[in-house]
């Protein structure tokens, strides 16, 4: 399995965080596909190669739907924000996350301790989340 990814991906491996990712991925993928092989062994199945081991695993659910679904929440509070704010984004010395002004943003539901404690807005807690 190794050196079949040497081969598709060479041996020049990335730094940082995304080398350790990397790393950890391959690492899980070759423990997966020899708790595989075990099991297929012991229940006399056929030996799956690695080629449609790792073929299959890239197919059916095994995406990240969670991650995509979150992601289209807040593109779309992010657009949503910017319309309320009047099709306009702050300047980058009011905001330097190019967004909204904190008046939208409050108007949406940001987390207010004032508003919070004082005008019993406790919806505040879990809007901004």
């Amino acid at each position: 399995a190794q050196e079949k990814r040497r081969k598709k991906y060479g041996n020049e491996r990335p730094w940082g965080i995304l080398g350790l990712y990397d790393h950890l991925a391959s690492v899980r993928m070759d423990v997966e596909w020899a708790e595989d092989a075990a099991w297929r062994r012991a229940n006399g199945e056929p030996y799956c190669p690695w080629a449609d081991f790792e073929a299959s695993k890239n197919s059916g659910f095994n995406r990240p739907f969670f991650t995509y679904f979150v992601l289209i929440m807040c593109t779309g509070v992010l657009v949503a924000s910017v319309g309320v704010n009047g099709w306009a984004v702050e300047p980058i010395d009011a905001n330097p996350m190019i967004g909204p002004s904190a008046e939208t943003l409050l108007l949406m539901g940001a987390k207010e301790t004032n508003l919070i404690v004082n005008s019993n807005e406790s919806w505040r807690l879990v809007s901004p989340m």
